[in-house]
């Protein structure tokens, strides 16, 4: 071997390494490298939507969280409120930066921790707030005595003490306030702690205008905050640093590793990333100049061009990289292969998903930085190579051309006209045939009746986290549940009422109540006009109802062949209803019946311009537009505690109704992402589907779920939707 040739060899090698330093330093200890990967797999909102919704994940939660009966559900609906995205972002970007650091050598540990203070607090809170609402919304069952009251009434608030919400409330008719008074000590006797101030007043003054659900609901702090307090404790004791929580000392333990595996394997990590960072850059560097310069000085010497060598090493610097970075590659994948295999059989599947998604990511970040330089080292290198030799290969090209020219442009012109002919065909084609357009999403819905239609639908679809709602069924918001696919959506509508029903009987307490009472009401619920989408307690969570049609109405102006059902709970009265309707422009693009028994087409309405069927559960019929619910569609029940509940049998709707309603999602307080995960999957759909098509004798049209995001209801939907009608 010539010493041009070991030169030529040396300075390929030293170009690839220092391509390895460049990657290490600029990329492996770089932040952004990491939080790129992050925000490229959406991981800060799949923390929500697919982490915390695994039910595996539930399981090894619960102990941390007590085993109190709704404690894990709990803190998983309000922790988008508590640690929204941007929150969890910052946590990242913290642990990123200590990451940059611990790898440089410029720290000696790496403990990404995230502060929890005040999460237990709030939970406390939240579940206060939250259980009071809902037993406010209870159904009542009147006693006929005081000792039949306080027994039942005891019954219940020892059940809430438990974990368990009561199916009904007692209520007794009260006619003085002293037998008021009387009857809210005795609820109050059996608190297991302190009785906030004032709280007996309120619960009389509710007892004596017959409101027994509001009083239980006063009650509700002084039986559920002792556990709930405990619980917190309970939680924090496996805190570590009082409220902080050391991440990979909790993954240790969720993996089932020795206490310092992980530390060691990232200290191992930081020992190969400074020994392939500065050092390899400085070494690769100087072997690359070196080698070039005593190529150069020989060749020079020789007499003999250096293009072809220079060039020589340059597209050998490139195979070889391609090589280096095919094999660190498969080292990659067969590290974080070794990795996941070795964690144990019940480990969070979800985590083992994300893990693996932003491996990927990491991956294809070092190929895109990768794949360019090398193909820059080749065009360098065939430029040189081709300076040096290609010169009379490309004149004798030229004058071959010449000679052949006139039969390659005929070749060229009839291939290009037969392209354009083609292309000309289809676009004719595509602009003039009618079976092309799509209707909700598909071209052989267009032909189909309403009835006939598969809509996928969102339960509770105003409460979303994005907007803030306090134990919320979904993730995103109304508007991604619509650009997700989804076009059923259930909604209630309610006025924010600016008076409390027992506020006139105020003047039975004493001043000092009374300016407290008023207070309480005017903190917890403030007085606010306007009709929106909530449940009873709009307090909880509320979305203007214009606002929320306005939203609507943007997405089908921009997307015109989609059809949208809106299924209204409606407990405000169809004027306000009409008229939030018209402000927002969605009243223009609603369906109304032309006296056809039939429903018509998906493209008839959309030719129509008639894409919003609106169906109201009370006011139903009052307009034309405004169609009764019961009389178009008829569903199953909807309370179900668990999977095995689930049941097909009629409920709400006249039995000749053309459209079915499956209600699939799990009645839980608070709503579940866990359970949502469990009893959204493909096969427990279809077999729901399958069960009510045989008992009902109807396919369905509308599958409604909770937390859209979570499972395989669109993958559902459409399947049904591509068997023949």
């Amino acid at each position: 071997m010539t010493v041009p040739a070991v030169l030529a060899g040396v300075l390929a090698v030293a170009i690839v390494l220092y391509g390895v330093s460049h990657v290490v330093r600029h990329q492996v200890t770089d932040d952004l490298f990491y939080l790129q990967a992050l925000e490229e797999q959406r991981v800060y909102d799949r923390f929500y939507q697919q982490i915390l919704a695994d039910p595996t994940l539930a399981e090894a939660v619960d102990p941390l969280l007590g085993n109190v009966p709704s404690a894990r559900p709990l803190l998983v609906s309000v922790l988008r409120l508590i640690l929204p995205p941007d929150a969890i972002r910052g946590y990242a970007e913290t642990a990123a930066h200590e990451w940059e650091r611990y790898l440089r050598g410029e720290t000696d540990a790496w403990r990404p921790q995230i502060d929890l203070r005040g999460v237990d607090q709030s939970i406390v809170s939240f579940i206060n707030a939250y259980v009071a609402g809902l037993v406010a919304t209870t159904p009542e069952e009147n006693v006929q005595s005081v000792g039949e009251f306080r027994r039942e009434t005891n019954d219940r608030l020892t059940g809430l003490r438990e974990g368990r919400l009561p199916d009904n409330v007692p209520s007794l008719q009260v006619t003085t306030p002293t037998e008021a008074n009387a009857l809210a000590v005795l609820m109050l006797a059996g608190a297991p702690g302190p009785v906030s101030p004032g709280t007996r007043e309120q619960i009389a003054a509710a007892l004596l205008v017959g409101d027994a659900r509001e009083a239980l609901a006063l009650a509700v702090p002084s039986y559920l905050s002792p556990r709930l307090r405990e619980a917190a404790g309970l939680w924090r004791e496996h805190l570590e640093s009082g409220y902080r929580l050391d991440l990979v000392r909790s993954f240790e333990v969720l993996a089932e590793q020795p206490p310092g595996t992980i530390s060691q394997s990232l200290a191992d990590a930081r020992s190969v990333g400074q020994a392939l960072g500065r050092p390899l850059a400085i070494g690769s560097s100087v072997a690359a100049l070196a080698s070039l310069a005593g190529l150069l000085w020989i060749l020079a010497r020789q007499r003999r061009s250096s293009l072809r060598w220079v060039g020589g090493s340059l597209v050998g610097a490139a195979v070889l990289g391609t090589l280096t970075l095919i094999a660190a590659l498969m080292a990659f994948d067969a590290a974080t292969d070794r990795a996941l295999s070795g964690l144990p059989d019940d480990f969070s599947p979800s985590l083992e998903i994300v893990f693996e998604d932003v491996a990927s990511q990491l991956a294809a970040s070092i190929r895109s930085t990768a794949i360019p330089a090398l193909i820059m080292l080749v065009v360098l290198g065939g430029i040189l190579l081709a300076w040096r030799w290609g010169l009379r290969r490309a004149h004798a090209s030229v004058r071959l051309l010449r000679r052949r020219g006139w039969r390659v442009a005929t070749v060229i012109g009839a291939v290009a006209a037969a392209l354009l002919l083609v292309a000309f065909a289809e676009l004719r084609t595509a602009t003039s045939d009618p079976e092309l357009m799509r209707c909700n999403g598909h071209y052989q819905l267009c032909d189909r009746r309403v009835d006939e239609v598969v809509f996928a639908g969102t339960h509770n679809s105003m409460a979303s986290a994005a907007r803030g709602w306090i134990f919320p069924h979904h993730d995103p918001a109304i508007s991604a549940q619509l650009e997700a696919g989804y076009r059923a959506l259930l909604l209630d509508t309610h006025y924010w009422e600016s008076k409390h029903p027992f506020l006139p009987f105020r003047d039975e307490l004493t001043e000092e109540h009374q300016q407290a009472l008023l207070d309480l009401l005017l903190e917890v619920d403030p007085p606010r006009p306007g009709s929106f989408l909530c449940h009873a307690a709009c307090g909880l969570g509320a979305v203007p109802l214009e606002q929320a049609l306005a939203n609507i109405n943007r997405f089908l102006r921009a997307q015109p062949n989609e059809v949208v059902i809106l299924s209204i709970e409606d407990y405000i009265t169809p004027e306000d209803t009409r008229a939030a309707f018209e402000a927002s422009g969605l009243l223009s693009l609603v369906y109304r019946p032309d006296g056809d028994d039939e429903w018509p087409t998906l493209r008839e309405l959309i030719e129509r311009d008639e894409r919003v069927i609106v169906f109201a559960d009370n006011e139903g019929g009052t307009f034309d537009w405004y169609l009764p619910f019961g009389t178009y569609v008829q569903d199953t029940p909807f309370n179900f505690r668990a999977a095995s509940d689930f049941s097909c049998r009629p409920n709400r709707g006249h039995r000749n109704a053309s459209m079915l309603m499956i209600n699939h999602w799990i009645s839980s307080f608070p709503p579940d992402r866990a359970r949502a995960a469990m009893v959204n999957r493909q096969r427990v759909l279809l077999e729901r589907v399958e069960e009510c098509r045989e008992e009902r004798d109807m396919a369905p049209n509308i599958i409604a779920v909770d937390f859209f995001a979570i499972g395989d209801t669109l993958l559902v939907v459409d399947e049904l939707n591509s068997r023949p009608s």
